[in-house]
C-alpha cells in the first residue's frame, strides 16, 4: 500500500473524500480519453465498411480505364481498379493511425497535477481501480 492509500486510511471519513489525483481537469480529460476510446473502434470499423465497399468496386470494375489526374489536368490513363484501392490503401493507414490515437487515449492523466504535476507519491495504478 502506497503512503498516500495509508495517510488516506489514517484520516478515516476525511481522508476518504479527498481528492488526490483526480482534480476535475484529469476527470475531464479521462472522461475524454474513455469516450474516445470508444468512438475510435466505431469510426474504424465504419471505415473498414467504406474499405470493403471500394475493394468490392474495384473487383467489379475489371480492365475499365479512366484518366489519372495531376494537377487538375489528365494524364496517363489507369485502371478503375487502381483508382479504388489506392483510396482503399489510405483509408487502411487511417485505421492504422487510430489504433495509435486509441493507444494514447489509453494513457491515465490521473496525478499529473494542472500546472507542475505534484509532490505527493501519486500511486497510479491504484488510481486506475
Amino acid at each position: 500500500m502506497t503512503a498516500v492509500w495509508q495517510s488516506l486510511e489514517r484520516l478515516g471519513d476525511a481522508g476518504r473524500r479527498l481528492h488526490t489525483g483526480r482534480s476535475r481537469n484529469e476527470q475531464v480529460s479521462v472522461d475524454l480519453r474513455l469516450y474516445l476510446r470508444r468512438r475510435i473502434l466505431v469510426l474504424q470499423h465504419l471505415v473498414r465498411r467504406v474499405i470493403a465497399a471500394l475493394v468490392d468496386r474495384a473487383s467489379q470494375a475489371e480492365d475499365a480505364l479512366m484518366p489519372a489526374f495531376t494537377h487538375f489536368r489528365p494524364a496517363q490513363p489507369v485502371l478503375v481498379a487502381h483508382f479504388f484501392l489506392a483510396h482503399a490503401a489510405a483509408l487502411k493507414r487511417d485505421v492504422d493511425r487510430f489504433d495509435g490515437a486509441r493507444r494514447e487515449a489509453d494513457a491515465l492523466p490521473l496525478g499529473s497535477g494542472a500546472i507542475a504535476g505534484t509532490s505527493y507519491a501519486i500511486d497510479v495504478q491504484a488510481l486506475a481501480l
